[in-house]
């Protein structure tokens, strides 16, 4: 169990460091940041080597297959009796290793395999730099825009996150089966993808670290080791083995404002941000088993299409909307790839076409029925579209979503890269782009009713969650625009400057230098600003402000660690059972309550009457066995329950003042003292 117990003077250095940029802190953060790279890389890394794949899609392929380990041994542990911690992972990860070992085993003795000769992976150590450079930069935006490893983003999803991650520490359970339940007193629960909490946990368990810590580091290695190294990855398979190739990805990586900045501040879509890092390598992996026109071999199909297989339970428990964005892409491929063969089928052309379209219904129907079964109801999909058609295109093309501001640089690359893409009828990355942008487009710019509906409801119609993915689709035309781009750079220094040798690559040097200054100061810097909101408490801040972060840090040392405070959600009441592992109810915004608390935020209002007295106090030791009841008055953000109105402005005849922090108070229940 995590200790969050502070002194004054601990609380002081803690809120101090919140309000700013520690340097020592994030320093202080590497060694549970490389950990969390590790238990990113290695399990899976390992697996797919001994399946067969080579070069640097292990690194990148590892990572969703890594993802896939570690979530289904949180599901294993409770079925062995296991608390979660390394060891159910290493349980899971020797069996898969000697499972993955015979298959690739097998598929090296296999002639006709072995007859499939590919091209040796590319060079290993080129890419592995430039991931480097890609962690490097990757990591200082993170950093910069949540300041301090302590901070965690004050909005509205984050109050179950935390808590899970909290309630999966303490109990030793992080199966995506049961942590729902830490939301009730009872137990129940349902099915949640839980492997981004079950991986955070991992993390605050092995490190010590506090729960935003752990937090901050895993999300780190995410962004670096999901989306950094897989973009690279994808580039490699899509463009080629020129040496420029991988530090271009690397580079056009950290240069979008709706990914992965945007899924850290809005909402905090933590779980989403985690299916979405793992797309790139999931599209590399896809490329390489349909062998799309232009694209590079990169290992065998058959290895590919197992490695493939591995990631998808890693994907699926990330967030299902990582999935379903794969599938989507995924199908645009399978088409064009139809199209191509058919193309090819010079003396049997209508047959190869029947075989096609027969082929391609059936995939939609397929994909349609799942779809179908997928989409939420609209009751946790209340999003609405912001802006018109025309508008929604305008972001699109711009790459600027959600109002921000356009990086010229970006879409100049993309633009001149799906007219490259075209040009050598390259269509593959050229549908997928088009059908993150058509969904996209429906979200942001088309009315509310049943095509909308259809369209984004897998995505609960929820504007940044499309946003995320027009990046997603973006990466392979903006790293094709961004290397023509450098080669033109490059005809024009040797055209101007012939006979220097160190004058194109300089030339390139500073034309990347200028490309990074001008994306940064245009949009970066901006989606920056944007999530530091979400991380710095203010006075103003949306859940959590700094007088309710003082409050809760005292919590500790003012009631038992056995209390049930009570609270407004929508006052950021549910931060404490996260931050201090003190129960609270109700656990957060969206939940049903259970018959025990709605009987207290019924009576306690009129507490000082006899029959509400003993039916508060009875259903409160139903609920929690708590030897004490408080509540917490924490400043309203909007967010109202109408179930709990009883909890504002405490009657004095029944409670009692035990603190305060400028307009925040802490009560105690005293009604029950005596019973």
């Amino acid at each position: 169990m995590l200790d969050l117990r502070r002194t004054p003077e601990k609380i002081e250095r803690r809120l101090h460091r919140r309000r700013g940029l520690g340097v020592l802190d994030w320093i202080a953060l590497t060694p549970s940041v490389v950990v969390a790279a590790a238990l990113l890389v290695i399990p899976g890394a390992t697996l797919v080597a001994a399946l067969g794949l080579r070069g640097f899609g292990v690194v990148a392929a590892g990572v969703p297959v890594s993802v896939t380990t570690i979530s289904g041994a949180a599901i294993v542990a409770p079925w062995i009796g296991l608390d979660w911690g390394l060891l159910p992972v290493a349980i899971v990860w020797t069996g898969a290793l000697l499972l993955a070992a015979g298959l690739g085993w097998v598929l090296r003795r296999n002639r006709d395999t072995a007859s499939r000769r590919t091209p040796s992976p590319a060079a290993f150590w080129p890419s592995a730099g430039a991931l480097v450079l890609g962690t490097l930069v990757m990591t200082y935006l993170i950093a910069q825009s949540v300041k301090s490893p302590e901070n965690f983003s004050m909005r509205f999803d984050n109050a179950f996150h935390t808590s899970a991650i909290r309630w999966a520490v303490e109990t030793g359970n992080a199966s995506s089966l049961s942590i729902s339940s830490f939301s009730s007193f009872d137990g129940a629960s349902s099915l949640y993808p839980a492997a981004w909490h079950g991986f955070v946990a991992l993390v605050a368990d092995v490190t010590g670290v506090s729960v935003p810590a752990a937090i901050n580091a895993a999300n780190i290695a995410a962004a670096a080791l999901g989306w950094v190294a897989g973009t690279i990855f994808l580039a490699l398979v899509a463009i080629g083995r020129r040496r420029a190739v991988p530090w271009t990805a690397a580079l056009v990586a950290c240069g979008f404002q709706a990914f992965p900045l945007l899924l850290l501040n809005w909402g905090t879509l933590y779980p989403n941000f985690f299916g979405v890092t793992l797309l790139p390598a999931l599209l590399a992996l896809t490329v390489l088993v349909l062998r799309v026109r232009g694209t590079h071999r990169e290992g065998s199909i058959v290895v590919a299409l197992l490695v493939a297989i591995a990631a998808l339970p890693g994907a699926l428990l990330a967030h299902p909307n990582a999935v379903m964005a794969w599938g989507l892409a995924a199908l645009a491929m399978v088409f064009v790839r139809l199209g191509e063969w058919v193309a090819s089928r010079s003396s049997q052309r209508g047959q190869a076409l029947l075989i096609a379209l027969a082929t391609g219904l059936v995939l939609i129907a397929a994909f349609a029925a799942v779809w179908n079964r997928l989409r939420p109801s609209l009751d946790v999909a209340p999003w609405k579209a912001y802006q018109g058609p025309v508008g929604a295109v305008r972001e699109w093309l711009t790459v600027s979503p959600l109002g921000s501001s356009i990086p010229w640089v970006v879409t100049v690359f993309m633009l001149v890269g799906v007219g490259v893409l075209v040009w050598r009828r390259r269509f593959a990355f050229v549908a997928v782009w088009l059908v993150f942008g058509l969904l996209f487009i429906i979200s942001t710019g088309a009315p509310d009713g049943a095509l909308r509906e259809y369209a984004v409801g897998v995505f609960y119609q929820d504007n940044p969650r499309l946003a995320a993915l027009t990046a997603v689709g973006a990466l392979v035309p903006t790293a094709v625009g961004a290397m023509t781009v450098g080669r033109g750079v490059v005809v024009l220094v040797r055209r101007y400057l012939p006979g220097r040798r160190l004058a194109a690559p300089v030339a390139v040097g500073i034309f990347a230098l200028a490309c990074v200054a001008v994306t940064f100061q245009q949009t970066i810097g901006q989606a920056m600003a944007w999530t530091t909101s979400a991380y710095v408490p203010t006075q103003r801040s949306q859940l959590i402000d700094t007088e309710e972060l003082r409050m809760i840090d005292r919590l500790p040392d003012l009631v038992p660690e056995d209390a049930l405070i009570l609270g407004e959600p929508g006052g950021g009441t549910p931060f404490i059972y996260a931050l201090t592992g003190i129960r609270t109810a109700p656990a957060y915004m969206f939940y049903e309550a259970s018959d025990e608390e709605l009987e207290i935020f019924h009576t306690i209002e009129h507490a000082d009457r006899p029959e509400n007295r003993e039916r508060l106090c009875a259903a409160a030791d139903e609920l929690a066995d708590a030897s004490a009841l408080y509540i917490a008055d924490f400043n309203g953000s909007g967010y109202r329950n109408t179930q709990v109105a009883g909890l504002r402005r405490p009657d004095p005849r029944t409670t009692e003042l035990v603190a305060t922090e400028g307009s925040v108070q802490l009560y105690r229940v005293t009604v029950c003292d005596d019973l």
